[in-house]
C-alpha cells in the first residue's frame, strides 16, 4: 500500500510541475528568444562546400583564418550563380537553426507526453485501472496531454506564421556578409544580435552597431574597372590645370604639390595603396575650395563611376574625429561607406578645419592623420571583445582634404599634411561669374568700379542674392 501511496504522488507531482514550468515558458510568447547565434555564425559546412568561390572572391583567408593552406583548383563558370546558391545555403541555414527554435517547445511537449503516457500505463498496470490511484493518473495525463498539446498548436502556428522582429533583417544580412566582415568581429556581432532580441534596454544601441558594422566587408572586392592608366591620370591632371587657369598663381609650389598627391593616390586607385594622403586647403572663405574637391570627384566618376566615393564630413568635437566606444570615428566612418557602395578608394572632404588649433583635438588629430600607418586601429568596435583585442583594418585609396582659412599652429601636426595655400580667383572669372549669375536679371549689369569690390565668389553670392530680393 505504501509503495502504491508514494508511486501515485509522484506521478501526480511530475503532472503539477509540468504544468507549471509549460504555462510560465516564455518560448511561447517570444519563440525565437533563446535562438542560438553561436550556431548561426557556424557556417563552416557551407564555407567548406564553397571554399572555391570564397577563393576566388579573395575572402578565404579571412574565414578559414591565417593559417589557410588549402587552395582549390576548380575553376567556376558562372560567378554570379555561384554566388547567389552560397547566399542562398547561408539563408537555409539560419532558416533551419530558427525553425528548431521556434518547434522547441513541440518537441519537448511530445516527448512529454511520450513520458506522462508510459507512466500513466504503468501507473494502470499496477495500480489498476479501476482504482482511485490508476483513475486519476489516467485522467491527470490526459489533461496533461491537452495543455502540452495547446503548447505544441501555439509553437506550430508560430513556425507557419513568424512572428517579426527588428533584429530579423540583420540575422540574413550577417550570414550572408558574414565571409566578407574581419572575423574577429563575428563573436561582438553575435554578441549583439543576441542583445538586440533579449535586451530591449539595449535594443536600440545593439541595432545600431549592427547597422553599422554589417556594411563593413573590406574583404568584399569591388567590381573592375577597366580603365587605361596613364592616359585617366592624365586627363584628371588636365582638368585641374584647366580648374586653375581661372585663379592667380600659387604660392610655394602648391600647385604641383596639389598635383603630385592627387596623382599618388589616383595610383593607388590602380593598384596597391601606399598610405594615405592628407591635404589641407588654406584660403579665405568663398574662393572655391569646396567646388574644387567637388569637381575633383567628379571628374573621377565621369571616367569611372563608382571608382571613388564622395565623403563631406563636418567634425564638432573630438570622438567624431578620432572616435571611442560610442562613435566611429571619422575614417572607420568612410571605410564602411565605402564598402557599402562598392567604391575601390574615397575621397573625404572635411570642411571647416579651424578646431585643428583647438588644444582639445590635437593628441586626437595626431593620432588620426598620421600618413605612416596603413592599418586603422579601431575602437568603437573593441567594446565587448575579450581582453581589450585591437582590430586592424586595412585602409583603401583615400584622399582626406581638409578645408580652413586659418595656419595650423602646432608644427608636429601640420608635418602631417601637405599644405596649400589656395589661390584667389582672378578678376575675369570673377566677372564672368558675375555675368552668369545676373543672367536672370533684366537690365542689371555691374560697372568697373563696382566689379572691384568682389575679391571672392561669395561676395557675387552676396550681392546677387540682394539684387534678386529688391
Amino acid at each position: 500500500m505504501l509503495k502504491k501511496y508514494i508511486l501515485m504522488s509522484c506521478f501526480l507531482n511530475l503532472h503539477l510541475l509540468t504544468f507549471a514550468d509549460a504555462s510560465q515558458d516564455p518560448r511561447i510568447t517570444n519563440p525565437l528568444q533563446n535562438l542560438n547565434y553561436i550556431k548561426v555564425s557556424n557556417l563552416t559546412h557551407v564555407h567548406e562546400k564553397y571554399r572555391p568561390l570564397l577563393q576566388h572572391l579573395g575572402c578565404d583567408n579571412n574565414v578559414f583564418g591565417p593559417d589557410n593552406t588549402k587552395k582549390s583548383v576548380l575553376r567556376l563558370q558562372d560567378i554570379a550563380k555561384e554566388i547567389d546558391r552560397y547566399e542562398k545555403e547561408c539563408l537555409a541555414h539560419l532558416a533551419s537553426i530558427r525553425s528548431k527554435t521556434i518547434l522547441s517547445p513541440a518537441y519537448e511537449a511530445a516527448t512529454m507526453i511520450m513520458l506522462i503516457g508510459g507512466a500513466s500505463a504503468i501507473s494502470a498496470w499496477y495500480l489498476g485501472l479501476e482504482s482511485y490511484g490508476g483513475s486519476m493518473g489516467v485522467s491527470s495525463a490526459l489533461y496533461t496531454g491537452v495543455f502540452q498539446l495547446k503548447d505544441s498548436i501555439t509553437a506550430l502556428h508560430h513556425w507557419l506564421n513568424e512572428p517579426s522582429h527588428p533584429v530579423d533583417e540583420y540575422e540574413k544580412k550577417y550570414v550572408k556578409n558574414q565571409c566578407y566582415i574581419p572575423r574577429q568581429l563575428w563573436p561582438i556581432i553575435t554578441e549583439n544580435l543576441t542583445m538586440a532580441r533579449q535586451n530591449p534596454r539595449e535594443q536600440r544601441r545593439a541595432l545600431d552597431f549592427l547597422e553599422f558594422t554589417l556594411d563593413l566587408t573590406p574583404y568584399k572586392q569591388p567590381s573592375l574597372v577597366d580603365l587605361k592608366e596613364k592616359k585617366f591620370i592624365s586627363a584628371i591632371l588636365n582638368n585641374i590645370n584647366e580648374f586653375f587657369e581661372n585663379y592667380q598663381e600659387f604660392a610655394d609650389n602648391g600647385h604641383n604639390i596639389l598635383k603630385i598627391n592627387i596623382k599618388a593616390f589616383l595610383q593607388d586607385l590602380m593598384g596597391t595603396p601606399r598610405r594615405p594622403h592628407f591635404l589641407y586647403l588654406q584660403g579665405k572663405g568663398g574662393i572655391g575650395k569646396t567646388h574644387f574637391v567637388k569637381q575633383l570627384w567628379e571628374w573621377i566618376n565621369n571616367a569611372a563611376p563608382d571608382l571613388v566615393s564622395y565623403e563631406q564630413e563636418r567634425i564638432t568635437f573630438p570622438a567624431e574625429l578620432e572616435g571611442n566606444e560610442l562613435y566611429p570615428g571619422v575614417l572607420l566612418r568612410v571605410l564602411r561607406n565605402k564598402c557599402s557602395m562598392g567604391a575601390k578608394g574615397s575621397i573625404v572632404f572635411i570642411d571647416e578645419a579651424n578646431w585643428l588649433n583647438n588644444p582639445e583635438f590635437n593628441a586626437p588629430a595626431k593620432r588620426v592623420f598620421n600618413g605612416k600607418f596603413t592599418s586603422l586601429p579601431v575602437t568603437y568596435l573593441t567594446h565587448g571583445i575579450s581582453n581589450g583585442q585591437e582590430i586592424k583594418l586595412s585602409l583603401p585609396p583615400l584622399l582626406v582634404i581638409l578645408v580652413a582659412n586659418q595656419e595650423i599652429q602646432d608644427e608636429i601636426l601640420r608635418s602631417r599634411f601637405e599644405v596649400v595655400q589656395f589661390p584667389d580667383p582672378k578678376e575675369e572669372a570673377l566677372q564672368k561669374y558675375v555675368n552668369k549669375c545676373l543672367e536672370g536679371l533684366d537690365g542689371r549689369s555691374i560697372d568697373p568700379q563696382e566689379m572691384k569690390t568682389f575679391k571672392t565668389f561669395r561676395d557675387v553670392d552676396k550681392f546677387v542674392f540682394l539684387e534678386k530680393g529688391k
